[in-house]
């Protein structure tokens, strides 16, 4: 069942200019993909594999490639997805990103600039930068199905850009934090959208959103 956006969102969501939130119906079946493929190049990237960052995978994947990251903890392993058609997923247990003081172009973990992206059972921790937004995801363009990922102790858990073309689906993602409306003090947000035009946020599903003390 979808969760519309209807729950008290400062825990959620950023106070930052926006037009108001709205929750499309879900386009697919949870867990499914939103698009037909072919068999899809497989980029595995395991610690004592031939890939062993998520950095060197994000700068060899091609458009339509399934990236499997093993079970382990990347520490200062954070990349930035240029590619179309693209699947990063956990494999087993949740590998662990942690982001260590490190950060792709001053801004996330992850950076994503593909369009049709998704990132499965993945957990991001400690995402911070010198502009105190730093996110476990930042997605500056195109569309983007986040499924059973974890988000902790990141300034953000999902950021995305200014633009109305965004397309962002969640699905049973857990944050946890010091959420606070306003981004200038200490706290972070699990899910922050700056739109210009109508609702980047189109999917969100069977999601926790928890505050500490």
């Amino acid at each position: 069942m979808t969760r519309r956006a209807s729950f008290p969102l400062f825990a959620a969501v950023a106070a930052l200019p926006m037009k108001p939130l709205m929750v499309a119906p879900l386009l697919a079946e949870a867990g499914t993909e939103t698009r037909p493929s072919l068999p899809r190049r497989r980029v595995r990237v395991a610690p004592d594999g031939d890939v062993q960052t998520l950095s060197e995978a994000a700068r060899m994947a091609r458009d339509g490639d399934l990236v499997e990251v093993t079970a382990g903890d990347y520490r200062g392993d954070v990349a930035v997805w240029r590619q179309h058609d693209l699947i990063v997923r956990g494999i087993g247990d949740r590998p662990s990103l942690t982001a260590n003081g490190a950060s792709a172009e001053g801004k996330a973990i992850f950076v994503v600039r593909g369009d049709n992206v998704r990132m499965e059972n993945l957990a991001f921790f400690g995402a911070r930068v010198r502009d105190r937004n730093g996110a476990g995801i930042r997605l500056e363009k195109g569309r983007l199905e986040v499924v059973g990922c974890h988000f902790e102790g990141n300034e953000n858990g999902i950021l995305t850009n200014n633009d109305e073309t965004i397309e962002l689906a969640v699905d049973r993602a857990l944050a946890r934090g010091r959420f606070t409306r306003d981004l200038a003090q200490p706290g972070a947000t699990a899910l922050s959208t700056r739109a210009a035009g109508d609702a980047v946020l189109e999917e969100l599903d069977a999601c926790a959103f928890s505050r500490r003390p």
